[in-house]
């Protein structure tokens, strides 16, 4: 079954109608917009997002590609969703409690206050005694406005997904079990590092890096996360550019390795050089 992705950038909106075929995926059509106005900005330690201006970024956005959305996938911005990871010797039953545990263990790690945060957790691994938990965390408000910018043109939200989750679905079978994977936009990056398999640390940034100085920037994100978890091994490094131009695997040492999406397309992506733009709208296809 095809599904329609919108990915949303500050002034920019990318559009993938696609399906997954046998651990396949089958790019149908891509499209983008460049916005008159940012859709979001960020106001001291929050993010506003404008109703107005995503609203009539979508419109104009479905008028220019000659489509009629009806359901969709988002996915968010870079860094406006906070990430931690939790290991407990146990969850409550119900999904109520669920929530508010989880809530309380993290309330004190996350730079958004409990009445305006908005949690979801995805569970890694649950054995005897040790249950591990990946938390994610962003501003309610902004989905609320998110949905009704949506719900003005009659578009009703699958899901919504933050950006390095939905990158890290579509690459599920080839991470790394203990080190680190780095996710180069244009204007963005994200860095995970790995330990026994699980994603201890996201991190992610709305501001483009420096290529040709991307491995002390590893290096110190490596060493900070050390700090807080001494287990940490980087026994290899993972990298996925955008801008494909090999700058960046320049950059790097002979054993940082390329994450290859091609191999995960039904057909090649020849006369689609936009497609590294879109990669984590792969990753919410099902």
């Amino acid at each position: 079954m095809a599904h329609d992705v919108i990915i949303i950038e500050k002034q920019n909106l990318y559009y993938l109608r696609g399906e997954k075929k046998q651990s396949l995926y089958n790019i149908i059509s891509l499209s983008s917009l460049k916005c008159d106005m940012p859709v979001y900005k960020r106001e001291g330690g929050e993010v506003a997002l404008s109703e107005e201006c995503l609203s009539t970024a979508i419109g104009r956005f479905q008028e220019k590609a000659g489509i009629r959305l009806k359901e969709l996938h988002i996915i968010l911005p870079h860094a406006v969703t906070w990430f931690n990871y939790l290991t407990v010797e146990s969850l409550p039953k119900s999904e109520d409690e669920v929530q508010e545990f989880i809530l309380w263990k993290t309330q004190k790690l996350l730079p958004i206050p409990k009445e305006e945060s908005l949690i979801r957790y995805q569970l890694l691994s649950k054995e005897k005694g040790a249950s591990k938990v990946l938390v994610a965390a962003t501003f309610s408000q902004f989905v609320k406005t998110m949905e009704n910018s949506f719900k003005k043109l009659g578009l009703r939200i699958i899901m919504v997904s933050p950006p390095t989750v939905s990158f890290l679905n579509l690459f599920s079978q080839t991470l790394p079990k203990n080190g680190l994977v780095c996710w180069l936009r244009e204007e963005a990056y994200s860095m995970i590092c790995f330990s026994d398999g699980f994603p201890i640390v996201i991190r992610e940034v709305d501001r483009p890096i420096n290529r040709s100085r991307i491995e002390p920037e590893i290096y110190s994100f490596s060493q900070s996360v050390k700090e807080t978890y001494p287990q940490y091994s980087q026994e290899e490094v993972y990298y996925f550019d955008e801008q494909q131009k090999g700058e960046l695997k320049a950059a790097l040492s002979e054993f940082a390795k390329e994450l290859d999406y091609k191999k995960l397309l039904q057909k090649s992506d020849e006369g689609m050089p936009e497609l590294p733009k879109y990669v984590s709208a792969l990753g919410v296809l099902e």
